[in-house]
């Protein structure tokens, strides 16, 4: 990103002080490091900021639908390994291509946004900060992109899952409602409504299936028991999603030093430190 005319003085004032103690959760080694924390000019300072995608991420291929998905293929867009899109190619074109032909906006679903991890240790604050304005803007620079190569473009609906999943982490409702609000407030003031559409999973989405609290009882009752029973598959997905559990609960009413003692003695440096030892 680039930061326009921002003073350094500016930019400061937006920097919060380091807390006692933070931690590069992937290596569980200790280093005090500055944060970004909201403030009341925060809409001022993205008029600041100019953050593009270059157009040569789009890759010349024989079909539009091909030289969108060229773009969430390439690296700066894509967090996960390319295999995932790979691996489903021919549906993903087959779904963009749906919308091409009957010339509609593309529309792409995204579970996001919840609220801001109650864990000192990635984040002091419970508030939206410029980590959700790069979010945004990305999301904006990705349909700028589509629309260079398909006239009617495209928009993301973000599904925000704070309400399914505050009283699971710990947190309030309240936060998780006055999180997402914050969002729809970012993405308005950013001039993207027509862009980025935020909804909720529990109020917008489940709440129209029919019989979904049933259904949804049916499948946690089997994953349970899938997973008393040892059944590998269960495991594995358990497995993938116990990393981001364990760094998303709320560890708000513990000190700052029993976190860091928690989370040092169960980081990946640390179990190597253990299985070395």
């Amino acid at each position: 990103m680039e930061h326009g005319h921002m003073t350094r003085n500016k930019l400061n004032s937006l920097i919060s002080n380091p807390v006692t103690f933070e931690i590069p959760l992937t290596e569980g080694v200790g280093k005090e490091l500055p944060k970004i924390v909201v403030e009341n000019d925060l809409i001022n300072l993205i008029s600041n900021i100019k953050y593009r995608l270059p157009s040569r991420i789009v890759k010349r291929r024989k079909t539009k639908a091909e030289n969108i998905l060229s773009i969430f293929e390439n690296d700066l867009v894509r967090a996960g390994p390319l295999s995932l899109i790979q691996g489903s190619r021919e549906s993903i074109l087959r779904d963009i291509n749906n919308f091409i032909n009957n010339k509609n906006p593309i529309e792409f679903l995204i579970l996001a946004v919840p609220f801001k991890a109650p864990n000192p240790l990635k984040v002091s604050h419970a508030e939206c900060d410029l980590g959700e304005v790069a979010f945004i803007l990305r999301l904006s620079e990705i349909t700028r992109l589509i629309k260079e190569i398909y006239n009617p473009g495209a928009k993301f609906l973000v599904l925000s899952e704070g309400l399914s999943l505050f009283d699971i982490m710990g947190v309030s409702k309240k936060e998780a409602v006055e999180y997402r609000e914050q969002i729809k407030k970012l993405v308005k003031e950013l001039n993207l409504e027509k862009q980025i559409i935020i909804l909720d999973l529990l109020e917008d989405a489940t709440s129209k299936f029919i019989n979904f609290q049933e259904s949804f009882n049916v499948n946690l009752l089997r994953i349970k028991k899938e997973f008393k029973d040892g059944k590998k598959e269960i495991l594995k997905q358990v497995e993938q999603v116990l990393p981001t559990i364990f760094l998303s609960i709320n560890t708000r009413e513990f000190s700052t030093d029993e976190v860091v003692k928690i989370y040092t003695m169960n980081s990946p440096a640390a179990k190597k430190l253990k299985r070395t030892a």
